[in-house]
């Protein structure tokens, strides 16, 4: 019932509308003293309907670990078939870079409605020097690549100036050095 209840909510963001962007700061866990983490709205990198029970979008995430500062992107799909994902290719201005998925385990299968539908993650450190050429950025385009297919998005204007927004944001959070 659960999965079902998580399933259902994340189809009804994937089929709305344009969402506000928002950051998030994580409360401070008691087991894990020092560690400070920032995420951000989901972007969404493949249009969905209800009627296929697929979906896929991407998160911005800062993790600040006793002075060691990861940049990352987390992307998550569902679908009827495996991507296996391996690979985040982005091209910033025309700049190609290239990220290893260093999730480990990272699929599931679920029923939703007597479909099958399987579902992957994938985490990419990207460092801080993606964010800043992603700040100034005119245009992005993300591939999120597997060994079975890929998914492709042009972000939006809006789309980019976000990414800019959340590192300036998380920027701004830092410590002097």
């Amino acid at each position: 019932m659960k999965k079902f209840v998580m399933l259902l909510a994340l189809l009804s963001f994937a089929c709305a509308g344009p969402q506000r962007f928002n950051i998030y700061k994580d409360k401070p866990d008691p087991f894990n003293a020092g560690v400070e983490h920032y995420s951000s709205s989901p972007i969404k990198l493949k249009k969905t309907s209800l009627s296929s029970h697929s979906f896929s979008f991407m998160k911005l995430h800062y993790t600040r670990d006793n002075g060691k500062n990861l940049y990352y992107i987390s992307v998550y799909y569902s679908g009827p078939d495996w991507l296996f994902i391996d690979k985040l290719i982005t091209l910033t201005d025309g700049k190609k870079s290239v990220f290893q998925n260093q999730a480990k385990n990272t699929g599931n299968v679920d029923t939703f409605f007597s479909t099958v539908n399987v579902s992957e993650e994938g985490i990419f450190f990207v460092g801080k020097e993606w964010f800043a050429d992603a700040e100034k950025a005119k245009s992005i385009l993300v591939r999120v690549r597997g060994k079975n297919g890929k998914i492709d998005k042009k972000l939006t204007p809006l789309e980019v100036s976000n990414i800019g927004f959340f590192f300036n944001h998380v920027s701004r959070e830092l410590p002097a050095q």
